[in-house]
């Protein structure tokens, strides 16, 4: 009997080509089947095939390829086999089961005219479902139990009733936005398998909207008067629909800004589409002021964005009167880098660093005289970058290449000089073209700034070094007050530093500097009146009055 049923198998080998060549023609799916697998019982010596058996392909989505169970002899040999539609040649992963059988998974090398067998051991039967990882873009998913991981589309079987956890990971530029409803879980899936599932999960842009401008200042407005309107423009950059929970102003200073009109709020934003938000300012007192538009999203990371306004109380009490030098002056300026006043005699000084000069002016802006010219010697600079008046009106220029202070009569006679280029006390190493602080106290001292060691140098009239301080980041410029405190601006921080004319550090302004401020250049105390100039608003110079160890803004 058994050679009856070996040469009968033969024969059933050989059958199959046949019906290769019929199926084309027949209404199968996909045309001819392209694998034949054949699966038997080992627990019988005879061949004895099972019909009830599920093939799987663990490579691919079961939606690529189609498994039909084909009788061909019925009766008393019972043979038949599964034909698979679809398949392209290559090796893949399949796993056989069926019921009272242990399931057995193996790779297996697949072409049109091989057959392949399989036999199943009786034993206790595990169930396995498909769980299949679909229509995944621009992230990948991950599986604990080893199986999934892909960017794209995966599949793999797990056994009934066992927890498989899902780990999403979003591509640069994007976020994790959520699975689909076989999930549960936000960010983490776990699903139980005791079925074929299928699961999505979507990933989108990492900036769920695009806010133009970024910021927005509306710069200076008379106390009781009302900014011209200004528009935020927000833009769905993402690849779902935007819903604005929440879009207020916070409460700091939110009396004086307005959102005039929302175009956002209770409104659906497409992807690509755009909404306004309209806002305006009126201040009500003198000073900065600033507030923060709340914008709050309903998706899955209740994306929340601060927008940023500020604004100006500003009222000025300058004037202009007159603009030097006027076309009957002997000299020209080239490039002005420091400006200093005579306490005494009221005559201006400036420093040009390209002509390398030191100009004298009445008050009023009438040329009186000028001296210097290029070079190393007495009376002669390399890019002059600062200048000083003591109250007997010596006047101290800082010699910018040359590394040195010189000292002059108020009638541009020279007197001496001091300081080397170098990082120990009494040497300089100040950017050379870039302007360095000096100031004169009332007993006739010297102090210098050093804006690449970040300190103050302190010297007699004769140049003798009498102490060191350090300070701000980066120091632009210092001035003095009428009780020879010594204040210095730093660049890098916009906060202005109060030290004791000993140099001991008394406090600091912060806030009004920080807000308001974007390039404080230089500033000047004359009275107790403290002017700041800032090049980046506009080249505007703002007023103060020192009260104590405080500031009033006035202008």
């Amino acid at each position: 009997m058994t050679r009856i049923r070996q040469t009968v198998f033969y024969l059933f080998i050989f059958f199959y080509l046949f019906i290769f060549v019929v199926a084309a023609f027949c209404e199968r799916p996909g045309g001819s089947p392209t694998a034949t697998i054949v699966i038997k019982d080992g627990s019988f010596a005879d061949d004895t095939f099972i019909e009830n058996a599920t093939v799987y392909i663990n490579d691919i989505s079961k939606n690529d390829y189609t498994v039909v169970y084909e009788p061909l002899i019925g009766g008393f040999f019972n043979f038949g086999a599964y034909l698979i539609y679809r398949l392209g040649n290559g090796t893949y992963t399949i796993s056989v089961s069926a019921p009272g059988f242990v399931t057995q998974t193996r790779t297996v090398e697949i072409t049109e005219l091989k057959p392949h067998e399989f036999i199943l051991t009786p034993g206790e039967s595990i169930k396995k479902f498909l769980l299949s990882v679909e229509g995944i873009e621009n992230g990948t998913i991950r599986s604990e139990k080893p199986g999934i991981d892909c960017g794209e589309d995966c599949y793999e079987l797990f056994d009934e009733n066992s927890t498989i956890r899902l780990f999403p990971t979003p591509d640069d530029g994007y976020k994790f936005d959520g699975w689909s409803d076989a999930c549960a879980g936000d960010n983490v899936c776990n699903i139980s398998i005791i079925q074929d599932e299928t699961i999505s999960a979507y990933f989108r842009k990492d900036k769920v909207m695009l806010i133009q401008p970024e910021n927005i200042d509306f710069g200076n407005i008379f106390p009781g008067d009302h900014s011209t309107p200004k528009a935020i423009t927000i833009t769905n950059v993402s690849n779902s629909p935007l819903i604005f929970h929440q879009i207020e102003l916070t409460a700091n200073h939110s009396s004086d800004f307005t959102i005039l009109n929302s175009s956002c709020q209770d409104n659906i934003i497409q992807p690509m589409n755009s909404c306004i938000i309209e806002t305006r300012f009126s201040p009500s007192f003198v000073g900065s002021q600033k507030t923060n538009i709340n914008i709050v999203v309903e998706d899955i990371n209740h994306t929340n964005i601060q927008f940023p306004l500020t604004g100006y109380g500003f009222q000025t009490i300058f004037s202009y009167e007159r603009i030097w030098p006027v076309h009957h002056n002997l000299h020209y300026f080239d490039k002005l880098t420091a400006i200093a006043v005579d306490p005494v005699k009221d005559h201006i000084y400036l420093v040009d660093s390209k002509k390398n000069q030191v100009l004298k002016y009445t008050s009023g802006g009438r040329y009186i005289s000028a001296w210097g010219k290029y070079g190393n010697k007495e009376e002669e600079f390399d890019y002059p970058i600062g200048i000083a008046v003591s109250n007997d009106s010596y006047v101290y220029v800082v010699d910018g290449r040359n590394y040195r202070i010189q000292k002059f009569s108020n009638f541009g006679k020279f007197i001496t000089s001091w300081g080397k280029q170098g990082d120990s006390d009494g040497e300089y190493n100040w950017h050379p073209e870039k302007h360095a602080g000096i100031v004169v106290d009332s007993e006739g001292f010297v102090y210098i700034s050093d804006n690449i060691n970040d300190k103050v140098q302190k010297f007699s009239d004769s140049g003798d070094f009498v102490f060191s301080f350090t300070s701000s980041k980066g120091i632009n410029d210092i001035a003095i007050d009428s009780e020879d405190n010594i204040y210095v601006l730093g660049l890098n921080d916009n906060l202005v530093k109060k030290y004791s004319k000993s140099g001991a550090f008394i406090n600091t302004w912060g806030e009004i500097l920080s807000d308001d401020f974007v390039i404080p250049l230089g500033f000047s105390i004359a009275n107790d009146i403290v002017y700041i100039l800032d090049i980046a608003q506009e080249s505007s110079i703002t007023k103060m009055i020192l009260k104590n160890t405080l500031y009033q803004v006035i202008i």
